[in-house]
This record gives structure tokens, C-alpha cells and sequence, in this order.
């Protein structure tokens, strides 16, 4: 019988849950959207130290859910916890790079309303790509028909959000 030492032990990787497609697509759109995050941020910053300030207030508030939303949909997708921390941390570091990339370009007022432009063509796109199918399939109730108390209550909070954002 032959005896092999551990330091030439061979190492046989078994995925015991392969990961989901779908899982590498929302990874993916995740570095997207913190690199947007960071040039958001950086615009912002630039143009006055208000406006960043309150960029970055408004979405340190945004991520918050955004990363628990990432972390269910990873899990979920067959990532392992501790690749999930991870990911997230590097995806969250695309964002910091994304800011020191920008900053140190130190874009003009043409140049800031292009990246808001495109920042804010980003997380419109993501939210009616990624949530609005999900809110719809949320409003409908066991049977098919739709969930009039849950659309109301959403329309409540939103226009409260809206009302909030108008008076701050």
C-alpha cells in the first residue's frame, strides 16, 4: 500500500451545490451598481461637500437593504456564507475604486452631469429590471387575484418616502 504525504495530498474539489445562474447575473449587476455607487458619490463630492455628504447619506440608507437582498439571493443561489461575505466585501470595493478613480480625474460640470446622468439611468434600470417584477408578483394573493391591502400600503410608504424626500 501506498502511503502519499499530506503535502502531496491531491485535491479533489466537489461543488456540493453548483451555483445558480442567477446568482453570478445578480454578482454581476452588483459590481455594476457599486461601481455606479462610487461614481455617484464622487460626482457629487466634487461638486460641492453638501450634496456629497447627502449622496452618500441617501445611499448608505439604499445599500442597506440592497446587501441583505444580496445576501438572500446568494445564499439562495448556492453560495456558501462565508463566499457571500466575500463577494460582498469586493463588490463593495469596486465602489471605493470607482470613487478614487473619479476623484482623481477631478471631472468638470459637464463631465458630473454625464456620470449623474448615467448613475441615474443605472438605478433606474435596476429597479424596474430587477424589483418591479418582484413587487408584482408580491401584490398577488394566493388565489391569482391582487392583493388590494398590500398595493395600498405600499403606495402609502412610497408616497410618505416621496414626501420625506420633498420637505428634507
Amino acid at each position: 500500500m501506498y502511503h502519499r504525504p499530506a503535502h502531496q495530498a491531491k485535491l479533489k474539489l466537489k461543488i456540493q451545490n453548483p451555483v445558480h445562474p442567477s446568482g453570478w447575473i445578480a454578482l454581476f449587476g452588483d459590481l455594476m451598481h457599486k461601481a455606479a455607487d462610487g461614481f455617484a458619490i464622487a460626482a457629487a463630492f466634487s461638486e460641492s461637500l453638501s450634496l456629497g455628504f447627502s449622496t452618500s447619506l441617501a445611499i448608505l440608507f439604499h445599500e442597506i437593504p440592497h446587501e441583505l437582498g444580496d445576501y438572500a439571493i446568494l445564499i439562495s443561489s448556492g453560495f456558501r456564507h462565508c463566499t457571500v461575505l466575500i463577494l460582498n466585501s469586493i463588490t463593495s470595493a469596486v465602489s471605493l475604486i470607482a470613487f478614487m478613480i473619479l476623484v482623481s480625474v477631478s471631472p468638470d460640470a459637464v463631465f458630473r452631469e454625464w456620470i449623474f446622468a448615467v448613475t441615474t439611468g443605472v438605478f433606474l434600470y435596476i429597479s424596474l429590471a430587477n424589483m418591479i417584477p418582484r413587487v408584482m408578483r408580491e401584490f398577488e394573493s394566493n388565489n391569482g387575484k391582487p392583493n388590494f391591502k398590500k398595493i395600498l400600503l405600499v403606495v402609502a410608504f412610497f408616497l410618505i418616502g416621496w414626501i420625506f424626500i420633498f420637505f428634507i
